[in-house]
């Protein structure tokens, strides 16, 4: 692939990202997209074959980039120590929630608008991958039922980007200490 069919591809998504952001997956359409990413309608096709793949593709990126800054938050931590590891976990989605132009998830967004099977493409992806990340943080502090604290976990991370409101700091310091609860 080119630079210049490199960039429009990413123009298009960056578009896309922003709009689909801004108003939603289903107030967007493929032609406000290519207006905005001022490409022309055989170049956006020519990327993407149609407005799902398109969607797929943005879910995609979204997914990569929360796991790259996750495991990038997680680094600067000390290597063995797997328990602030596991609270820089929640602590990225605490922090992320608090952003000024904090708008939730597009996965989210995408559990409300998109058909089912769309959706729980990219979701299983994505709750795979932060599922196996705690679930190894809590065995390798052998924290007991880490089945079950790891479902736990999930629960309160969905509520920090779904009302993120209701968590402030003296709640996140009550769920850091409960997290070392061993039994």
């Amino acid at each position: 692939m080119t630079a210049t069919k490199s960039t429009k591809k990413q123009d298009i998504l960056n578009t896309s990202l922003r709009l689909f952001y801004l108003r939603g997956f289903n107030n967007i359409g493929v032609d406000r997209i290519i207006f905005e990413s001022k490409v022309a309608k055989m170049t956006f096709y020519s990327h993407f074959k149609s407005k799902n793949i398109l969607i797929k593709a943005c879910l995609a990126y979204e997914i990569k980039n929360i796991q790259t800054s996750i495991l990038e938050k997680i680094s600067q931590e000390s290597e063995l120590d797997y328990l602030s590891q596991l609270i820089s976990i929640i602590k990225w989605f605490y922090e992320n929630s608090r952003k000024q132009d904090y708008n939730s998830f597009l996965l989210y967004k995408a559990q409300v608008e998109l058909d089912k099977e769309l959706y729980f493409e990219a979701s299983s992806i994505y709750y795979n991958w932060l599922e196996d990340l705690i679930h190894e943080k809590l065995i390798q502090l052998q924290i007991t039922q880490p089945k079950t604290k790891t479902n736990l976990i999930l629960t309160i991370i969905n509520g920090l980007n779904t009302r993120p409101s209701i968590f402030d700091s003296e709640l996140l310091s009550f769920i850091e200490k409960s997290i070392i609860i061993k039994n």
